[in-house]
């Protein structure tokens, strides 16, 4: 697995995106944030960062036509979708079997541990 020096946080909700970022950057981890999916994917076209975490629903945009969008310009790129819909989820894991996925409320542990990165 490659070594994440930067994620782009597209994600509506202030709170948990500065949480998120916050998190990261005390890792080492460079963070961005994009409060919706047309900035998300102007930042990804700018920064190409290693990891996408991507809430599913934006003000703006469909999460999954986000996806595209990026997939669309990385094909390689890694994107974990961020749901607290847990039905949403199932059905999304049983379609996208590769895509990884992250249930609200997140535990920053197990993200971290997913993503192989130290906590500080």
């Amino acid at each position: 697995m490659a070594e994440i020096k930067s994620v782009l946080i597209i994600e509506d909700i202030e709170g948990l995106s500065f949480y998120l970022v916050k998190t990261f950057e005390r890792a080492g981890v460079k963070g961005l944030v994009a409060g919706g999916g047309a900035q998300g994917i102007r930042l990804f076209q700018q920064e190409a960062p290693d990891l996408v975490i991507l809430d599913m629903h934006l003000p703006d945009m469909n999460g999954l036509d986000v996806l595209m969008e990026i997939k669309k310009i990385d094909p390689n790129a890694r994107v974990m979708i961020m749901s607290g819909d847990v039905e949403l989820v199932t059905q999304l894991r049983q379609v996208m079997p590769a895509i990884e996925f992250i249930d609200k409320p997140i535990d920053m542990r197990d993200l971290f541990d997913k993503l192989g990165l130290a906590r500080k």
